[in-house]
């Protein structure tokens, strides 16, 4: 697939995640009163988003940590203070722990994957 079309799912994802993220959800429980399930979605997201930004921005891992970071870091201070949901440090952690499992998980990709061999 072209950078272009990464690019451009990655701005969709981004999107879509953010209103997913500050929607008001006036009495809905999130995660079917399965505790901490929301982490697994941040986490989840996160995760995703990495892959996206990596795949269509080409983006260095601090930059890309720096970015997301920061990101998380908006979403939860404006659930805090502009909507009625709450802001919460482990959904930033969820979060974090989303993105450095992209990079671990594409460097022991790149560690274990077999190797073409080249004919001599």
């Amino acid at each position: 697939m072209p950078q272009s079309f990464y690019q451009v799912l990655c701005c969709f994802v981004l999107l879509l995640s953010t209103f997913g993220f500050l929607a008001e959800l006036s009495g809905h429980r999130i995660g079917l009163g399965v505790a901490n399930l929301d982490k697994l979605a941040h986490f989840l997201i996160f995760l995703v988003l990495s892959w996206l930004f990596f795949k269509g921005f080409r983006l260095v891992f601090w930059k890309l940590f720096l970015l997301l970071a920061i990101y998380g870091a908006l979403i939860e201070v404006v659930q805090e203070y502009f909507t009625r949901r709450h802001g919460d440090i482990w959904d930033w952690v969820a979060d974090m722990a989303g993105v450095l499992a992209f990079y671990l998980g594409r460097k022991l990709w790149h560690q274990w994957r077999p190797r073409s061999r080249s004919a001599a």
